[in-house]
């Protein structure tokens, strides 16, 4: 008897053990997945706020962006044609982008266009310059 007291006591202990193992697991992956979507939308921030664009804060102000400083603030356009106005915000104000101004959208598609080719190059100059009904004969024949 007095031994079954003394094995469920341990049981317990190790199952309590076991869970505040596995909360503190939980904890600590929650911070390091936290830390990366924080460093991605910090990247995401630094590549929207350029010159041109249209965004919106925060606070639900809508404009575009003239000028952006070396420490992430950046001052906004708003307001018509007549009476504009010019607010100054920290990088932490930025929402979302209404529209891209060209320039902006060119080089976020050409880095990505060149993302993909740096992703998959051509195993050797020949097969770069080959025609492409080469290349298919090539691989058919690997395939065999």
């Amino acid at each position: 008897m007095v031994l079954n007291l003394l094995a469920s006591k341990t049981t317990t202990y190790v199952i309590l053990g076991v869970l505040l193992l596995l909360m503190i697991a939980f904890f600590v992956y929650n911070m390091l997945t936290n830390k990366k979507r924080a460093a991605q939308r910090e990247e995401m921030v630094a590549k929207t706020l350029k010159v041109g664009n249209e965004i919106l804060t925060i606070g639900g102000i809508k404009g575009t962006i003239v000028e952006v400083d070396e420490d992430g603030s950046f001052v906004l356009e708003t307001g018509s044609e007549s009476n504009k106005s010019y607010m100054k915000f920290d990088k932490a104000a930025f929402h979302s982008v209404v529209n891209q101004a060209a320039e902006a959208q060119t080089e976020v598609y050409s880095d990505d266009f060149a993302e993909k080719n740096e992703e998959a190059p051509a195993d050797t100059a020949e097969e770069a310059n080959a025609p492409a009904e080469e290349k298919e004969e090539k691989e058919d024949t690997e395939a065999k």
